[in-house]
């Protein structure tokens, strides 16, 4: 009898604490304070209070570059750019023709020259050479900036050539196209810290643009978890295990906590066991003892 009782109240025991858990994992919270990457999250009962090291979820909108937004809207406003750049051409030459016949050529050279005699930085010589040269033709005028005009525009029309002109849009709906666009972003966070009243201090694990007081925040239950296995070599994630090498994501058939449990004294090597870490300037010249800690920091 007194077996049967204690097998019916770990039962019971084993009911609640699944109950526990599950209600834990559903919880929800609320953003109540941001301080840089510091984030204080309120909850409604100190049951849904979610443990030390576990993630967080909050999601914000955040502007986000679409390079096919993009694309498209330079592709189809290449015809406006080229007939910008005839535009200015025309405009140049016009003025160019204005400033030859005005004679603003001379001009600058009177005032350049009478500069000169008043500073005495010239001597008389070069001063009457100077002022042969007041009525020879001026060769250059504006005739490079009209040249840099015809090479921006020989490249866009090199441009407008090679690109699949099916995709294009018109340029009216090109003009309003938006190459950010609002996209609803998750961001971790990580419980660090209890503080009381059903308050806990987070570390956020991305930008806290967009946080606000009232935000939802939802508890996981769980700590951060990263993919392991041989998937992973040779691969680089961030902190939560997302991929960032751009060589697509990664297969994987296990996860485990950012945050394990230390092995036990018996279970760690001897100071004489070198762990290889494969770059050589660190396993010849300070090779890492196995079982110990240590950071390694460097850059260029």
């Amino acid at each position: 009898g007194l077996l049967v009782a204690m097998l019916s109240a770990l039962s019971r025991r084993g009911a609640t604490l699944a109950h526990s858990f599950g209600s834990r994992w559903a919880s929800t919270g609320r953003v109540a304070q941001v301080i840089g990457a510091v984030v204080d999250v309120e909850f409604d009962d100190v049951e849904s209070v979610p443990d030390i090291l576990n993630a967080l979820t909050v999601n914000v909108m955040r502007e986000q570059y679409d390079p096919e937004a993009d694309r498209v809207k330079t592709a189809s406003l290449l015809p406006k750019m080229i007939r910008e750049c005839e535009e200015r051409i025309a405009f140049l030459k016009e003025k160019e023709a204005e400033y030859v016949a005005g004679g603003e050529a001379r001009k600058i050279r009177e005032t350049v020259l009478e500069v000169l005699k008043e500073s005495n930085s010239l001597k008389a010589d070069q001063l009457k050479k100077l002022e042969a040269e007041l009525d020879a033709p001026d060769s250059e005028g504006l005739a490079g900036a009209i040249r840099q005009q015809e090479v921006i525009i020989a490249d866009l029309q090199a441009q407008y050539e090679s690109i699949d002109k099916s995709n294009t849009v018109s340029e009216e709906e090109a003009e309003k196209m938006e190459i950010f666009r609002p996209v609803d972003t998750p961001i971790t966070l990580e419980v660090a810290q209890h503080l009381g009243d059903n308050r806990v201090r987070t570390i956020s694990l991305g930008a806290t643009d967009g946080f606000a007081r009232g935000l939802k925040v939802v508890d996981t239950g769980a700590p951060i978890t990263v993919p392991v296995g041989p998937a992973t070599l040779g691969r680089i994630m961030n902190v939560i295990g997302e991929p960032i090498d751009e060589r697509g994501p990664i297969s994987h058939e296990h996860m485990l906590p950012i945050h394990g449990t230390p092995p036990g004294l018996r279970d760690m090597g001897d100071a004489d066991d070198m762990l290889v870490t494969g770059i050589k300037v660190v396993d010849l010249l300070a090779p890492y003892a196995k079982g110990g800690k240590i950071g390694l920091f460097g850059g260029a």
